[in-house]
């Protein structure tokens, strides 16, 4: 079940083992985007995840594949840079049985 681990004034922390909406609407101090700081992901064998920042066509964020432990703060992070229609929520969809951990700032 994915779940939110943290939702602080500054970063939210969410764990997810499915297909997954981070809806920002939801989160303490209604934060209009959020940036992707750290990234941890085993994918398995034959699973792929997806992130995607949600827009009128939404915009890949990142692809998942394999286990990997990511930290994006060296450079600032990863921003929302999606376009018409953006909403500031985050989708992951993947298939078959993964774990993922994501921490955001948010802005």
């Amino acid at each position: 079940m994915s779940q939110i681990l943290a939702d602080g004034p500054r970063n939210v922390i969410v764990a997810i083992d499915g297909a997954f909406t981070l809806d920002l609407a939801l989160l303490s101090g209604a934060p209009t985007r959020v940036t992707l700081e750290k990234l941890w992901y085993d994918t398995g064998a034959v699973t792929d995840v997806l992130a995607s920042w949600q827009a009128t066509v939404n915009v890949p964020l990142w692809k998942c594949t394999g286990t990997h432990v990511l930290d994006f703060t060296l450079f600032g992070g990863i921003f929302n840079d999606a376009g018409a229609g953006v909403t500031g929520n985050v989708i992951f969809a993947g298939t078959g049985v993964f774990s993922l951990v994501a921490q955001f700032k948010k802005s």
